[in-house]
């Protein structure tokens, strides 16, 4: 039978019991309330921790493809916070694609420079990667021959607040 345990006793009754008497006890303490905070009271301090970005990464999948036909770096970065978990953000991305010489350094003139707005809701569920918990950027590139030499990604990340982040990392070759 549905609803009733082995003694006979209706778990709903039980479960409706429990209730009343967790309800009758917690309201004889002085000082308690229900329901939430009204809005505008909260206390938090002027040191209260507030998420940021504090580092970015060039995600080591990041790769150069061809879909369609169009030649694509696929850029994929990621920000963290001061504990060092992966964080959403807006913000201004400049990408720019060198040459890569001796131990994956940049080396030589820009070969391409994207700029990328991430400010709106919309960008950020455009861009943003729930499984790699990063920014996935699908940029153009005129010629896929550059796609079998060794390339370096350096990415810039400026905060909303005007702090810049960089890394850079080796893109291999295909």
């Amino acid at each position: 039978m549905r609803g009733v345990s082995r003694r006979g006793v209706s778990s709903v009754w039980f479960l409706t019991a429990a209730v009343a008497a967790a309800s009758a006890a917690t309201s004889t303490l002085g000082g308690c309330t229900t329901g939430p905070p009204a809005a505008g009271t909260g206390t938090l301090s002027a040191d209260a921790w507030r998420p940021a970005p504090v580092a970015v990464r060039v995600y080591p999948s990041t790769r150069f493809v061809k879909e369609a036909g169009t030649p694509l770096l696929e850029a994929r970065i990621e920000l963290f916070d001061q504990m060092d978990d992966s964080i959403k953000a807006s913000g201004e991305v400049e990408c720019a694609l060198f040459a890569a010489g001796p131990r994956g350094t940049a080396v030589g003139d820009e070969l391409y420079a994207w700029h990328v707005t991430m400010s709106t809701l919309a960008d950020q569920q455009e861009f943003f990667d729930l499984i790699t918990r990063g920014y996935v950027y699908q940029l153009k590139l005129d010629d896929f021959e550059l796609a079998s030499t060794p390339c370096v990604l350096r990415i810039r990340f400026t905060t909303l607040s005007g702090d810049v982040l960089e890394a850079e990392a080796e893109v291999g070759s295909l």
